[in-house]
C-alpha cells in the first residue's frame, strides 16, 4: 500500500462506461479537489 514515504503514480485511468486514457487527458477534464478519492474495481 502507499502510506509513509510512498507514492503511487497513475498512468491510465479507466472512468464508469468510458474507454481506457492516459492519466493526463483525464485531469484535463477532471474537476478533481484535495481529498478526493479513487475506486479500484
Amino acid at each position: 500500500g502507499c502510506g509513509g514515504d510512498e507514492s503511487l503514480e497513475i498512468l491510465e485511468i479507466q472512468p464508469a462506461s468510458k474507454s481506457v486514457m492516459s492519466a493526463a487527458e483525464f485531469l484535463r477534464g477532471a474537476r478533481m479537489k484535495t481529498g478526493d478519492k479513487l475506486e479500484k474495481y
